[in-house]
């Protein structure tokens, strides 16, 4: 199975368990899946040049699980850290708002409340520029959700070993392990 397809398989059951224990929230049906896999693929590949040493499939599963971890891959409005996140990948919206001023593009805060796909653009260049400035995908994924966290301090464990299990664990999925 490609990790796509495992993917738009694995965001489909996970979004149906978080929803069964969550009245009021709807699962995430196979087209959304597919679009939002296809644009942290597209994502993935087109910010690559950031930091070139890193495949964009490893950048895609990484950020694929940082979305699993963060939000079950549900599209959440304004509700997650007391409404300063939003988004299947947890964005700030500080941090959106600097993403697009650093690279010139437009905010338009309902877009991307409403549009998994530009989330994906954000999310995506957002774990390349840490990437980049860590320079290593341990430290870019703690970074991911605590950017000016001390590598050396305990809070941030939670966070990396959430993340770093869903990666281990769909690398073994897909092994068939």
């Amino acid at each position: 199975m490609s990790f796509e397809e495992f993917a738009v398989n694995r965001m489909i059951y996970v979004s149906e368990k978080y929803c069964k224990f969550n009245n009021g929230i709807t699962a995430v049906t196979p087209k959304q899946a597919r679009n939002r896999v296809q644009a942290i693929k597209y994502w993935s590949k087109e910010f690559n040049d950031m930091y070139p040493s890193i495949h964009p499939r490893r950048t895609m599963k990484d950020v694929t699980a940082i979305s699993e971890f963060e939000a079950s891959f549900l599209n959440f409005d304004s509700i997650l850290d007391d409404g300063d996140s939003f988004g299947m990948f947890s964005l700030q919206w500080d941090t959106v708002k600097d993403i697009a001023k650093r690279n010139d593009w437009e905010f338009n805060k309902i877009q991307l409340q409403n549009d998994p796909y530009y989330q994906a653009k954000y999310a995506v260049w957002y774990y390349y520029s840490q990437l980049q400035r860590k320079g290593n995908r341990y430290d870019a994924l703690i970074a991911y959700n605590y950017p000016s966290i001390d590598e050396n301090e305990d809070r941030w464990r939670r966070y990396f070993m959430g993340v770093l299990g869903i990666i281990t664990y769909h690398d073994r999925l897909l092994k068939g392990e």
